[in-house]
């Protein structure tokens, strides 16, 4: 009868065990595919900006030009 209620409790204790193991890795999937789920949000936003960049580059770029033409009849 002891070593029934032993077996028995051993029984119960890798149950929850398995349990809590399954528990755990359901949380660490879910928490991964969040974080992947992140960093696309992430590279779609970085990528999205990457035309404004350029943008701002040809906007500076063409200032450059224009404050170089108002200059250049001083300079001659």
């Amino acid at each position: 009868m002891l070593m029934e209620a032993a077996l028995e409790t051993l029984g119960r204790s890798f149950d929850a065990v398995g349990q809590g193991a399954t528990a755990l890795n359901h949380r660490i999937i879910d928490i991964a595919h969040r974080n992947i789920g992140s960093s696309f949000d992430l590279a779609k936003s970085l990528a999205g900006k990457e035309p404004l960049v350029a943008q701002a580059e040809e906007v500076r770029s063409l200032s450059t030009q224009v404050i170089a033409d108002v200059a250049q009849p001083t300079k001659d």
